[in-house]
């Protein structure tokens, strides 16, 4: 059975078909630049560019959409320079739909140069030693001047042993942030009813051996990541 979306959306998806047997099920996104075949294969463009792959041949593939990078973009060549060129869109030559992540991914892969507290992500830049930090406003920001179809809220990723109760209620961050019509701007959320508390403590980055897993309380880092999310996109106009 097809699911009509609301013209008035912004953002809007459509179930096309579904599989009886196995539940699978084909979709439609639809987006201001284009629509979206699901399930998709998406390129990525982290600096804004396909590697060795240019937007024609993108399109001659079949590419419907292509990914970005906010941290990597925010580092070089910069949101307002890219804001400029009318967004990622024209800096790109791409005319189709583009999702940016939030730079969460960094968080993790980038371990050793960050530190991590309730107010956010400090980053030592990989390219330089430049401090960069990172807020769930600040990047709500950068993505708004790379103008992507699809945005991503400031979020980071359970650490590695985690235990089962941690690795669930990370994965719940993202229904505790989902914007509601961000391609319009705004930037209210379905919001946990449940409040983050906050403190002052700074964490370090390290990788945690099973030992210090085991006795550390899942729901520290847990609470941090929500409070994030939260505060990227706060409750009411």
């Amino acid at each position: 059975m097809s699911q009509t979306p609301t013209e008035s959306a912004a953002l809007s998806f459509e179930i096309i078909a579904r599989c009886a047997q196995t539940a699978a099920r084909a979709g439609m996104v639809h987006t201001p630049h284009g629509d979206i075949p699901t399930p998709v294969f998406m390129p990525v463009g982290t600096h804004a560019t396909v590697k060795a792959v240019g937007p024609d041949d993108l399109e001659a593939i079949g590419a419907s959409i292509i990914l970005s990078n906010t941290y990597h973009l925010l580092l070089r060549p910069g949101p307002e320079l890219v804001a400029r060129f009318g967004g990622l869109h024209g800096f790109m030559r791409w005319p189709h739909p583009i999702l940016t992540d939030s730079g969460g991914f960094q968080v993790f892969s980038l371990g050793k140069l960050r530190e991590l507290s309730d107010d956010g992500v400090r980053f030592r830049s990989h390219l330089d030693g430049a401090e960069v930090t990172l807020t769930p406003e600040r990047v709500m920001e950068i993505e708004a001047l790379l103008g992507a179809d699809i945005i991503l809220p400031l979020d980071v990723c359970p650490p590695y042993p985690s235990t089962p109760e941690s690795a669930r209620a990370c994965a719940r961050l993202a229904d505790a942030g989902i914007p509601l019509g961000a391609a319009n701007g705004n930037t209210r959320c379905r919001r946990s009813s449940a409040s983050a508390s906050r403190s002052s403590r700074r964490v370090r980055s390290s990788r945690p051996s099973t030992r210090d897993v085991a006795r550390s309380k899942p729901r520290t880092a847990v609470t941090r990541c929500r409070s994030l999310t939260n505060r990227a996109f706060p409750q009411g106009d």
